[in-house]
């Protein structure tokens, strides 16, 4: 099976509300880049974004933080990537980074902020995933086919 690269559609959650992404229930999947922003309400508190990558049952496997807190008041805009390996943080920007994994079907990417408040919003999310089977799993299916042939 080739490989495909894809991009994922993702709604806006409602206001105060993180966002869950099920790469895919049929095969497996490795998220490749995830941008979203993220405006907290004018409330006083700082947030720290995190992204968690969680299986079928809810269960936390990993998480990262962002690099910095953000500020009540303030739109930022965040890119998720495999290619990052120490979060980072500038003006209006954070890069956070990402395990280059195989998801196994049913395994999701979450999104949510400590601290959020209801005013806050998740927005213009875009997500690119890679689906298909890796090299080393696909060549060994191949020769367990072929001794059983």
């Amino acid at each position: 099976m080739s490989h495909q690269l894809r991009a994922l559609p993702v709604a806006s959650p409602a206001a105060g509300a993180g966002f869950t992404k099920t790469l895919s229930t049929e095969q497996r999947g490795k998220l490749r880049a995830l941008a979203f922003t993220f405006t907290t309400s004018a409330v006083v508190a700082n947030r720290v974004v995190m992204v968690q990558l969680v299986d079928p049952s809810a269960n936390v496997a990993f998480q990262a933080d962002a690099g910095a807190v953000q500020a009540a008041g303030v739109a930022v805009a965040y890119q998720v990537c495999d290619a990052y390996g120490t979060p980072f943080a500038s003006a209006g920007a954070s890069g956070i980074g990402w395990p280059d994994v195989w998801l196994p079907p049913g395994w999701a990417v979450k999104v949510s902020a400590a601290l959020e408040d209801v005013g806050d919003q998740f927005s213009g999310i875009v997500a690119l995933a890679e689906f298909g089977w890796p090299e080393w799993e696909r060549d060994n299916l191949l020769a367990a086919f072929a001794q059983a042939g």
